[in-house]
């Protein structure tokens, strides 16, 4: 690969620019020679160039991809900007041979036309074929953290009858030999009623294509042997969209210290949603153990004023890299440019998989350079110990100068030893840090004498804290990411969290013990959210706990500030099965089950259809095969359904058709027997046993027991029994034992199934909805949102969603919904990650596709500055009857406005239109998302005495004719008219117009008052 003379000349010594900083002249270690990079790492290593040239390639990109915006003028200016940076390029591969002045105008010219493309890149509108909105309509960063992963979640109900089962306990487990997600267990209802815990995951949204992305993860773990000495590895991986970002099968823990552990991950990706998973899992014959895990996802342009993100990952290979050196040499492959907006703060992120061989404690030595200067803190203690674990630390600076730099890391060895970093990423943030309300804030006191603290209870570490402002509309979050060289004395544990004006959050706490290892470098991601308006103090606060001292060397805090979005997509949103009331001894009491939120569903999900004949005279089962392609067939089955629907993020894996199995029960099966005979009264669950009894000798179920734990849980394998029948019917997360006849576990080939989803059919070709809608229950949680009977005939007219969505038509219409085939609603695609959220910030005329087309959705926020569940109207486009799609048969075209009241203070408020005393029913149908989730349709006639509007049931949605405007108001407002008003009644703030008729585009202008 030729090496452009530019680039050779910045190896002998040449800099872009020279930065100002201050620099801490107290070293622990003695300063080594600086060796200059080879030409083959140089080759391997991006350029201002390059990083240019994807910019400009990347807004090309998206002028074309919105090509109804009027982007000639921006495509003219990228052009005009390539031909200039070609013969910029060309001038500076002479640069050696030139005289200085020469060398030093080239350098400046190189940093100015930098910053115009990066104003240009910065003022071209962004994915959300929006206009006149700035860009940074997304967040630049997500994070999740969940405590105490060994704690499962549950309900009253299954606290009180599974006390076994839901005792708190911090460390989460696992012996699986193949990666499965993290997540905690969760019970709902009853003893053996298993659903998805909360997973350590998150979506997130790239503004423009070639976005890159840093993931940040940190957990305390530790791996126990079947075997002493055995070192059996605990490996983690991040997945993207499903698919494994670098680097792959990372070694994060082996052996007993329970300390924390992190790496980072990188990867590049396109405009949109993207989901971000972590797996595990653990080599035979061990137990690895997590808890308190912290994911932060990082998203940034490589080329902006507002700020920049770059991130690299070097496989460790075969023979990973090494050194004995007790020299600074280059870290191999881990040096990149960066570009640097004005008045920027820069940190320098460095995580690995590391090792240190010698006797005694020998340390492995970092740090990190910006055009040969030492960041903060000049050099950490990164290693000590033999054993493979991965760790993290941040360097930065708070001022450095606007344009082109040059970072890299070094190490070196204690002398006898031999350190080694195989995995390997560095993560480049450069953000303005001198404004009035800076978002990015980096602080490392200065080096000195370690510190100590026997106090037992939380004091602020020295050094590590900073003021943020949080602007009017409150809803701040932060991020902040802590790095530390750290140890213990005398028995003790040393303790940290993050604390927001004198508060800790959460006692969200990581632990460094004394004994397990010595002082080395750690790093973990703390948050903390909602916060209101104004000033807040953010400090890491420390403590020993057990007696004894902890200690503290080196540190420093890098923090992320920015208004929240609605909703936080970096945490599982609301709304799976959970009640809202229930009733006991006739009283109406409150329930608090919604305690599992909806996570992100991307990939493939196996499953198993066990056909299913009840020996009915009037039914005549359908053949087999057509059954086959009601589920997974070409067209009109679930699979292609949710293929659909999901924008090709998710499908179904068949693992298998069985039967027809004809019925053993003898009688009637709807008939209960007399008394519990085999261990069942209830024959519809007996008839479950019977079928996957009788399939059993086909299929071996212990088989898809991913994660070898002797329970077959949904995301291994989901299990639906179709029965024959002249009619649809289904359930979901039926259980497969008879609670009264004291049934415990059902186990088949030495694995637990803990329960099933039933399909009633004939298989004829509409049909596969109901089997869409029931594995909709059973593999993503979610619940129903249809209100049927009298009793809820107001609630179903004024705000049901009625036929448009799969999580109501069915049950809604009857047998009149024969040909229909809804999408999700835009709130259930939005927590599965399936649609991409616009966030309004600001009046405009926005644009919206048609929902299949486009994936597309518009959230309205509410920012009510309180600790409250999100609030937000969502906005999408809905065409019925679009050739070669779902979404058939609606009857109505439009924009559909959906109503999102997750907090119970505000969904137990009745909607306008709907009198209190016709607001759900008690009862089953008196559930957290029937309340939550609300399709507003404009009224044909409003009552305000008794607060009874009419409504058209079956035409909810919004063009610019009949329905065309919906405009901000009081709930309690004297109009006639419809208004947006938020669950507490107070006004939304949000006029919505519509100016365009139902179409593939609709353009809506939005007020934000």
């Amino acid at each position: 690969m030729h090496i452009p003379a530019f680039l050779q000349a910045m190896a002998t010594g040449l800099i872009l620019i020279t930065c100002a900083f201050q620099v801490s002249a107290d070293r622990k270690f003695p300063p080594a020679r600086d060796t200059a990079l080879t030409e083959s790492v140089q080759a391997r290593e991006s350029t201002p160039f390059s990083q240019l040239r994807d910019s400009l390639r990347g807004a090309r990109s998206q002028l074309t991809q919105a090509q109804q915006l009027p982007d000639k003028q921006h495509a003219r200016r990228i052009r005009d900007l390539g031909r200039r940076l070609e013969i910029l390029e060309a001038a500076l591969e002479r640069l050696p041979s030139l005289p200085e002045p020469q060398r030093a105008a080239l350098r400046r010219q190189l940093d100015a036309l930098t910053a115009q493309i990066a104003t240009v890149l910065d003022s071209i509108p962004p994915f959300n074929l929006g206009l006149g909105i700035a860009p940074r309509a997304v967040e630049e960063f997500g994070i999740r953290v969940e405590p105490d992963l060994g704690t499962p979640s549950c309900t009253d109900a299954s606290r009180e009858a599974n006390s076994e089962f839901c005792l708190e306990g911090p460390w989460l487990s696992t012996r699986s030999p193949n990666f499965i997600n993290i997540k905690r267990t969760a019970f709902f209802r009853g003893s053996f009623q298993q659903t998805g815990g909360n997973q350590v995951s998150s979506s997130f949204v790239a503004e423009r294509d070639g976005t890159q992305v840093a993931f940040h993860f940190s957990a305390e773990a530790y791996v126990d042997d079947d075997s002493s000495g055995a070192n059996r590895r605990m490996f983690v991986r991040a997945l993207v969209d499903g698919v494994p970002v670098a680097p792959q099968n990372v070694v994060f823990a082996v052996g007993s210290e329970q300390s924390p552990r992190s790496m980072l991950f990188s990867t590049t990706v396109d405009a949109g949603i993207h989901t971000v998973e972590m797996q595990w899992l653990v080599d035979r014959g061990g137990t690895a153990f997590l808890r308190n895990a912290s994911l932060l996802v990082r998203t940034g342009p490589a080329i902006s004023q507002n700020g920049t993100l770059v991130a690299h990952t070097e496989a460790g290979g075969v023979t990973p890299p090494s050194t004995s050196s007790n020299a600074w040499q280059d870290i191999p492959g881990m040096a990149r440019w960066i570009y640097v907006p004005p008045n920027g703060m820069l940190t320098a992120s460095l995580g690995g998989e590391t090792s240190v061989e010698g006797a005694g404690d020998l340390a492995m030595v970092v740090r990190a350079l910006v055009d040969g200067v030492p960041l903060d803190p000049s050099d950490v203690v990164f290693r000590r110990g033999a054993r493979i674990q991965s760790h993290a630390y941040t360097f930065g600076t708070r001022n450095i100068a606007s344009g082109w730099h040059r970072v890299r890391f070094q190490w070196f060895a204690e002398v006898g030893a031999t350190a080694t970093m195989a995995d390997r990423t560095m993560v480049l943030a450069a953000y303005p840090s001198t404004t009035a309300n800076a978002s990015h804030i980096f602080v490392s006191p200065p080096s000195g004498p370690n510190l100590e603290t026997s106090s037992g209870s939380f004091q602020p570490v020295p050094g590590l804290s900073t003021t943020i402002n949080i602007g009017p509309r409150g809803n701040g979050e932060v991020a902040a990411i802590v790095s530390a060289e750290v140890f213990a004395n005398g028995g003790a544990s040393t303790t940290l969290a993050l604390a927001v004006d004198g508060t800790v959050q959460s006692e969200v706490t990581t632990r460094y013990t004394d004994g397990q290892e010595a002082a080395q470098a750690k790093a973990f991601q703390f948050d903390a959210k909602r916060l209101a308006p104004g000033n807040h103090t953010i400090a890491v606060y420390w403590r020993a706990d057990d007696g004894g001292t902890a200690g503290m060397g080196d540190r420093s805090m890098a923090l992320l500030s920015e208004k929240g979005l609605i909703p936080d997509l970096a945490e599982a949103l609301p709304l799976s099965p959970a009640r809202y009331t229930q009733v006991n001894g006739g009283q109406v009491d409150p329930v608090e089950d919604n305690v599992v939120g909806l996570e992100p569903m991307i990939g493939s999900r196996k499953v198993l259809a066990i056909l299913w004949d009840p020996l009915r005279d009037d039914v005549t089962p359908a053949p087999a095969g057509d059954v086959s392609d009601r589920i997974f067939g070409a067209t009109d089955s679930a699979d292609d359904y949710f293929r659909e629907a999901s924008g090709g993020r998710f499908q179904l894996q068949n693992a298998g058709v069985l039967g027809w199995f004809p019925s053993t029960l003898g009688d009637d099966y709807t008939v209960p027997k007399p008394f519990c005979i085999d261990g069942y009264i209830n024959r519809q669950i007996e008839k479950r046993a019977d079928a996957i009894q009788q399939a059993d000798p086909f299929f071996d179920f212990s088989a898809h027991d991913t994660n070898e734990d002797g329970f077959l849980e949904w995301n291994e394998l989901a299990i639906i029994i179709v029965i024959a029948q002249n009619s649809d019917f289904g359930t979901a997360r039926a259980r497969l034992t008879d609670p009264a006849c004291g049934g415990g576990p059902f186990i088949v080939d030495g694995v637990e199934i803990p329960d099933v989803t039933e399909w009633f059919t004939d298989a004829e070709p509409a049909d596969f909805v109901v089997a869409a809608h029931e594995l909709a229950h059973q593999i993503f949680g979610l619940d129903d949102i249809y209100q049927s009977g009298t009793s809820s005939a107001k609630a179903r007219e004024v705000v049901g969603p009625w036929q448009f969505s799969l999580m109501s038509a069915r049950a809604e219409s009857g047998d009149g919904a024969q040909g229909t085939s809804p999408h999700p609603g835009p709130f259930h695609k939005l927590a599965l990650g399936w649609v991409t959220p616009v966030t309004v910030h600001a009046g405009a005329t926005y644009f919206l596709q048609d929902v299949k087309l486009g994936d597309r959705v518009l959230v309205l926020p509410h920012y009510n500055n309180e600790a409250r569940d999100d609030e937000y109207f969502l906005l999408e486009n809905r065409r019925s009857n679009t050739p070669g799609f779902y979404d058939q048969g609606l009857g109505d075209s439009g924009i559909g406005i959906w109503h999102i009241v997750s907090d119970r203070a505000d969904n137990g408020n009745s909607p306008r239109g709907v009198p209190d005393d016709q607001w759900l029913p008690f009862g089953i149908q008196d559930t957290q998302a029937r309340r939550s989730i609300r399709l507003l349709r404009r009224f044909i006639s409003y009552d305000p005495s008794s607060d009874n509007a009419d409504a058209n049931q079956n035409n909810p949605l919004w063009d610019m004719f009949a329905t065309s405007e919906l405009l901000s108001g009081p709930c309690n407002s004297l109009s006639e008219e419809n208004v947006a008003a938020w669950g507490d009644c107070t006004p939304s703030g949000y006029d919505i117009r519509m100016l365009t008729p139902s179409g593939e585009f609709m353009a809506i202008d939005i007020d934000v008052n």
